[in-house]
């Protein structure tokens, strides 16, 4: 029995973690790319949805290196990521309203069409907009009450953001 494929093996495995250790660890704030995103966006981009973004990309790095690990250990991956896509699949189907809820809060961070304290109209409700979660956005009302719109109605419906005006027509009544 010779060492040399076992040897090779273990530098394999050595690199691919090596390699998604440095990717992962060389991803923040401070990196070329995503100061070259923030200069290049008009709105400012917080540091928030950075840290969101990043931990998505992190996240996806592992996943992937621990795929090539598994793999490079003679473990045939290929029906283990089809059920992944099936049960992803599965899942998003029974959870559609979630799902759509949790893309909406996305890209409502993302693309930031109001921010908290901002106030806002949105269909038949407005207020100032208190929290915005990726399932849904808290908005106060006049009355005082707490309104909970899931991000899926959000990213569909039409938004005054009375907050980025820049004039405002006001009138006086004299009685």
């Amino acid at each position: 029995v010779t060492l040399e494929p076992i040897i090779n093996k273990a530098l394999k495995i050595a690199m691919i973690v090596f390699v998604a250790k440095a990717f992962g660890e060389s991803l923040d704030e401070k990196n070329g790319i995503f100061t070259k995103l923030k200069t290049k966006r008009n709105k400012e981009i917080d540091s928030g949805t950075i840290s969101v973004i990043l931990k998505a990309i992190r996240i996806i790095i592992y996943i992937i290196a621990a795929f090539m690990v598994i793999s490079e250990l003679g473990y045939d991956i290929s029906g283990f990521i089809t059920s992944l896509g099936i049960g992803g699949v599965v899942i998003t189907l029974a959870a559609q309203d979630t799902a759509k809820s949790l893309i909406g809060g996305a890209l409502i961070i993302l693309d930031k069409p109001f921010k908290v304290g901002d106030y806002i109209k949105v269909a038949t409700f407005e207020g100032t907009v208190e929290e915005i979660t990726f399932r849904s956005t808290n908005i106060r009302t006049l009355e005082n009450s707490v309104l909970h719109i899931p991000n899926s109605e959000m990213s569909i419906s039409a938004i005054i953001n009375f907050s980025e005006m820049e004039k405002r027509r006001y009138f006086s009544v004299s009685v």
